[in-house]
């Protein structure tokens, strides 16, 4: 998080910003002017709207609030790009944003171009060429900012970048889906904008195949706090544990921390960090494999009602599920659809696409359970500071922790306290990240949250136990 505005603070997050803001039109480079309106399923949003929405973002809450003679660009776009902020008044519903033929794509890019030159002005204006503070908002008859609000602005901007960041993600994903829909199953391909790419050196690792899940812990820090305090209040844990099969078996029982607690960034439904009491339990050093799952299926695990929980046989029911979103049979062996068509399934890779209740069913075919959020995050971050084998990165993994807030959770001030914390019922928590998740948007104490149904999300599971 942006502590205080500086002139270094201020150029680096304006470096930033417009290298995330070109990141987003890099992902849309290979698609047709068609692409951009399809909305395949209610779950996802045609490509033209994350572009609007993602710049609506910046206008609504930074240059409406901070620039007050700023023009909009064009009027009822705030109706067409709004997501879900009551506070920033009507919006169309998200089922209906594949009607959206207009505002056209060159449109929105105009749109886009407009906001990004305006939030540029407004950071430049911040300081002088000396690097002085400057006095004046970028309206001419308005108060000089305050410094509170000279750092308000920044960590406003923060967040909208990694909101982008978000976007990108989800942009990836409902690409992905509104392709697989499409009967002639056209192909997005293997290229990365440099953006994304920057993980692993190889675009095409990076999205496809990538080789290495710990290039998260060796690319950028790791937001577990303070190391050496980090390592004491965990040194009874790291004294008791030990490795043991193809996992972390953690012997001691007792008082642990969870949430964050470092200075960078993170959403509010984050903090704070707390104490737990933490039982014993052993944990999976990686999440389960399509083998792995395979062998559930071919076991007959969708059609035995013992391993599933009751809403979740109700839903392999009603819904006729016999294999994860994105599989289908052929010529004797499984296939699974990727941003680069179908592909022959990869027996070694982590299994994507599930629903709680799969994940759920697959861990009672086991004989075990899905760890809580805190398991996963101690896991992750002893792992971390001591170098054992955790490996994450490629598939968010559910958990078995419902998203509610931690104690002495604080939604952010203003509309954007909307954010995370009006969503914390009848969602479950997912750790980690997953294939679309851009680099400097990971970390061990992120909280993803989807209703226990949701497919479309590159969801996996990792399997733990009590010990």
């Amino acid at each position: 998080m942006i502590a205080e505005a500086n002139p270094v603070a201020v150029q680096w997050l304006l470096d930033w910003y417009l290298e995330t803001r070109k990141t987003t039109l890099d992902i849309c480079q290979p698609l047709t002017i068609e692409d951009h309106v399809v909305q395949s399923s209610p779950d996802v949003s045609p490509p033209s709207w994350h572009l609007g929405h993602t710049t609506w973002f910046f206008e609504t809450f930074l240059l409406r609030r901070f620039c007050p003679e700023y023009t909009a660009f064009e009027s009822g776009f705030e109706f067409i790009f709004n997501s879900y902020y009551e506070s920033a008044g009507d919006r169309i519903q998200k089922s209906n944003r594949g009607l959206l033929s207009r505002p056209t794509v060159q449109e929105i890019h105009a749109y886009r171009s407009y906001v990004d030159h305006r939030i540029s002005e407004l950071l430049k204006e911040l300081w002088d060429q000396n690097g002085a503070a400057a006095d004046v908002k970028v309206g001419m008859d308005s108060s000089p900012l305050t410094t509170n609000e000279k750092n308000e602005l920044l960590q406003l901007i923060e967040l909208g970048i990694h909101h982008e960041k978000q976007h990108q993600e989800l942009l990836l994903m409902d690409i992905k889906h509104n392709f697989f829909c499409h009967p002639l199953n056209p192909v997005y391909g293997t290229a990365v904008p440099p953006g994304l790419s920057e993980l692993s050196g190889s675009a095409v690792n990076w999205l496809m195949e990538r080789n290495d899940p710990t290039m998260y812990h060796t690319r950028m820090p790791l937001l577990v706090g303070n190391s050496e305090h980090d390592k004491e209040m965990l040194r009874p844990f790291i004294e008791a544990a030990s490795i043991k099969e193809q996992g972390i078996l953690f012997e001691y029982g007792g008082p642990a921390f969870l949430g964050h607690g470092a200075s960078g960034f993170g959403y509010d439904n984050e903090f704070p960090s707390h104490p737990v009491y933490q039982v014993p339990f052993w944990i999976a050093s990686r999440p389960v494999s399509n083998a792995q799952f395979l062998e559930f299926m071919e076991s007959g695990g969708y059609r035995d009602f013992r391993y599933w929980l009751s809403a979740g046989w109700q839903w392999v029911q009603e819904n006729d599920i016999s294999h994860p979103l994105y599989w289908r049979k052929g010529q004797g062996h499984w296939q699974q659809w990727t941003l680069d068509g179908w592909k022959n399934l990869d027996l070694n890779e982590p299994v994507k696409h599930l629903s709680y209740y799969e994940a759920d069913a697959l861990a009672s075919f086991y004989g075990k359970r899905l760890p809580t959020e805190a398991e996963w995050e101690l896991a992750a971050r002893m792992a971390a500071l001591e170098g054992l084998e955790f490996q994450w990165g490629r598939v968010w993994e559910w958990t078995g922790s419902a998203y509610r807030p931690y104690p002495g959770f604080q939604p952010a001030s203003g509309a954007v306290g909307e954010y995370n914390g009006k969503f914390m019922m009848d969602q479950m928590v997912l750790r980690g990240a997953c294939d679309f998740t851009p680099v400097q948007h990971s970390r061990i104490t992120y909280r993803n949250f989807y209703p226990a149904s949701s497919v479309w999300q590159m969801s996996g599971v990792r399997l733990a136990e009590d010990a």
